[in-house]
């Protein structure tokens, strides 16, 4: 029952984290009745932001209810002011709905509103990334059912690819409880699997819509080849090669990944292979990016390990010979990374053991490149031959 005091009252009636009755029933797509009565007492809701920078609309994305989402926008819409949209689809932290439905894994709604709002695509939030970063910093999003055993993988393989609808989320109405939780019981797994195929196939729609608008390849770095360089002594080795993206790296609060590298290095780094492919089918001058520490796309494959996508690319013969040539700014050739992956900490991966040994599980690196490679001293005058003893 809503308060009986007057209208705009309606807008000081927040709780400890500051939101308001519509903050509240923007979380459930069974209130929009009660969603619609509130903005026609005073509309002055709809703008009303928490202790977080959230307003309502936000809120829905959060909890990806499509059916308040579409009811709210309808209710922003109405005012075509651009300072009106950005004070509505972004937090105080420069979040936007489009950014916090992709991080919060509501990718039906992200795709929603990457239709209805496609300015949001290439918006950065605080931590400087665009949703496809998010969404390259996300393997689950797109496993498929690689990782499950044999009988979940048939289960899931008979499962549809789509919904028959995105918005019966939380709506039980005119169904039987015992009945309901009866069947819920038998067909468990069968709704987990669901549930699981259905996020890799919206994330999937969402991946290629976002890649088409992608652009973030074009800010290249220019590097000249390489000789090496002199210093006054031997450094340590950087103490983050080698490592996992979640180890010992520069943080976003969501993602823990670094922060300023390109949808398809992310993607390299988190073995993405499915989204890699995307990118270079519609970018394919894309694998020729090089990030701001000189390396290009097979110094990240090797860096982290990802010798699936280091062989993709290589089998691209004219260019790969370029690519398997190229330093990066500190000097260091393909074989220096391997080198360096050495010394690094010991881990298994998918490919076996972590790599010790100039043979990358079978794949002979110092064959792909010329010999004299192995002699090439990198800015701390440091050869491969060296990082190998």
């Amino acid at each position: 029952m809503l308060p009986n005091t007057p209208n705009r009252s309606l807008t000081k009636v927040i709780n400890d984290v500051g939101n308001t009755l519509l903050h509240e029933t923007a979380t459930s797509n069974r209130m929009e009745d009660v969603a619609t009565l509130l903005l026609a007492k005073n509309s002055e809701l709809l703008s009303a932001k928490n202790v977080q920078g959230e307003t309502p609309l936000f809120r829905a994305a959060r909890f990806g209810k499509i059916r308040q989402f579409k009811l709210l926008a309808r209710e922003v819409d109405k005012d075509n002011d651009a300072e009106g949209w950005k004070y509505q689809f972004f937090s105080d932290d420069q979040t936007s709905i489009l950014h916090i439905a992709v991080i919060t894994e509501h990718f039906d709604l992200a795709l929603l509103i990457v239709k209805t709002y496609p300015d949001l695509i290439g918006m950065k939030d605080g931590n400087s990334m665009t949703a496809l970063q998010h969404l390259a910093c996300n393997p689950s999003a797109f496993a498929g059912a690689s990782e499950l055993g044999l009988f979940k993988k048939l289960i899931y393989y008979c499962i549809p690819d789509k919904k028959g609808t995105v918005e019966e989320d939380d709506d039980t109405k005119g169904i039987d409880t015992k009945r309901y939780v009866k069947w819920l019981l038998k067909l468990l797994m069968w709704e987990e699997l669901k549930r699981e195929k259905y996020k890799h196939t919206s994330a999937w729609e969402l991946a290629k819509e976002l890649i088409k608008m992608d652009t973030s390849w074009e800010a290249t770095e220019r590097t000249a080849p390489n000789k090496g360089k002199k210093t006054d002594g031997c450094k340590n080795l950087d103490e983050n090669q080698g490592q996992r993206p979640d180890e010992k790296m520069p943080k976003t609060t969501m993602t823990g990944i670094r922060r300023d590298e390109t949808p398809l290095f992310l993607a390299t780094s988190w073995r993405i292979k499915k989204l890699v492919e995307e990118i270079l089918y519609h970018y394919p001058q894309a694998v020729e990016h090089v990030d701001k520490k000189g390396r290009n796309i097979l110094h990240v494959a090797i860096q982290y390990r990802q010798l699936e996508i280091f062989k993709m690319v290589i089998d691209n013969g004219m260019l790969a010979r370029r690519l398997l040539r190229a330093t990066d700014a500190k000097g260091n050739s393909l074989l220096h990374m391997v080198g360096k992956n050495r010394k690094g900490p010991k881990m298994e991966t998918s490919e076996g053991p972590a790599i010790y040994d100039i043979s990358w599980s079978g794949l002979r690196i110092k064959d792909l490149v010329k010999s004299d490679f192995i002699h090439l001293f990198n800015h701390n005058i440091q050869t491969a031959e060296y990082l190998f003893a």
